[in-house]
């Protein structure tokens, strides 16, 4: 399960997933763009990984719900 990043649907239905969430699909979960959620992470926005897969950074499900939950305006 680790060494794969499944693309997710979007929307809120996209927060149930039990898979890891990489930076794309971080951005179709929450209609944010790519260039502002990777802006996000350069700037220290995001949590911090929960495991790299070969150079990219990826997320559990639990680990972005909380951040979306906390971001929400």
């Amino acid at each position: 399960m680790y060494g794969m990043v499944m693309r997710m649907p979007r929307g809120p239905a996209a927060l149930d997933s039990p898979e890891l969430w990489g930076l794309e699909d971080i951005a179709r979960a929450t209609g944010k763009t790519n260039g502002t959620i990777r802006w996000h992470k350069w700037r220290g926005h995001l949590p911090e990984p929960d495991k790299v897969v070969g150079r990219s950074p990826v997320w559990k499900t639990a680990t972005i719900r909380a951040w979306v939950e906390a971001h929400k305006s």
